[in-house]
């Protein structure tokens, strides 16, 4: 816990992989929960049920990992203490300083946990751990100038957005290999991709795709290289199928290498 508090004050990750925590806390008032539900069915239905019930939707239809998805259970965490406070307060037959210890703890955690989240944490892209301490560079064009973000991200764009601007012609069918969708805003293109909503995860569905729309196969292909050396993106959403794909059907075309692309392209 100090390792927690450490980091977010001091430094420039907020060390989430700590969030496994929240199952230990909840689980066991959960269980006590659904076993006295009679008595306790407020805060069982109210705030333990509803946390799992987010947890599972977040696992099953977003592609967020097990460690992020945790922070679904919160509510739960209060739930728990109130639950264990009523219990303690049977035990000891105390019928209000154990419950409105466990109030008063639930509402300090609420409170000391949006306070947190407000002032110290930041998002950026791929749902990186990171506080108001982490280096921040600002974007110079297309869609994204004027934002910060951290500075290896501000640098790739900066460099591939000039360089895809040149390359790109008014029609062109563009297909992107990577996380960074706004790429697709670098140029007068059209879209040769399924879908441009969030990470697009790169799979057989992902080929089908073409199989049934030969119209959109691309005429430019831009890998980003970034985005098989980023641990934020894990196994790279299945992208090692399309590549080969690429290989094999674009393997006679032009390869220009930058520092962050594989940019295949018509002679």
């Amino acid at each position: 816990f100090l390792q927690f508090l450490l980091g977010v004050i001091f430094g420039d990750r907020n060390l989430f992989f700590l969030q496994s925590r929240y199952v230990a806390i909840s689980l066991p008032a959960l269980v006590i929960g659904i076993r006295r539900r009679k008595e306790l069915g407020i805060w069982l239905y109210g705030l333990l049920i509803p946390a799992y019930l987010s947890l599972f939707a977040v696992l099953l239809v977003t592609n967020m990992d097990t460690n992020t998805s945790y922070a679904k259970l919160f509510a739960g965490v209060l739930g728990s203490i109130i639950l264990y406070s009523l219990c303690l307060k049977e035990r000891n037959r105390e019928r209000s300083g154990s419950l409105s210890l466990g109030l008063g703890v639930s509402v300090s955690f609420l409170f000391l946990g949006l306070l947190v989240s407000r002032l110290l944490l930041i998002r950026v892209t791929g749902c990186l751990p990171l506080t108001v301490n982490a280096r921040l560079e600002k974007m110079e064009y297309g869609a994204e100038k004027g934002i910060y973000v951290l500075e290896d991200r501000a640098r790739i764009w900066n460099e591939n957005y000039p360089l895809l601007q040149e390359i790109l012609e008014p029609g062109d069918k563009l297909l992107y290999v990577g996380a960074e969708n706004l790429i697709y805003l670098t140029g007068d293109c059209e879209v040769a991709s399924p879908s441009t909503q969030g990470t697009n995860v790169y799979n057989e569905m992902f080929l089908k795709y073409f199989r049934l729309h030969p119209e959109k196969l691309p005429d430019l292909i831009v890998i980003d290289k970034t985005f098989f050396t980023n641990d934020s993106y894990g196994n790279y959403f299945g992208a090692d199928e399309v590549l080969n794909w690429i290989a094999e059907n674009y393997g006679d075309r032009k390869i220009t290498e930058t520092d962050y692309m594989t940019i295949v392209s018509e002679e």
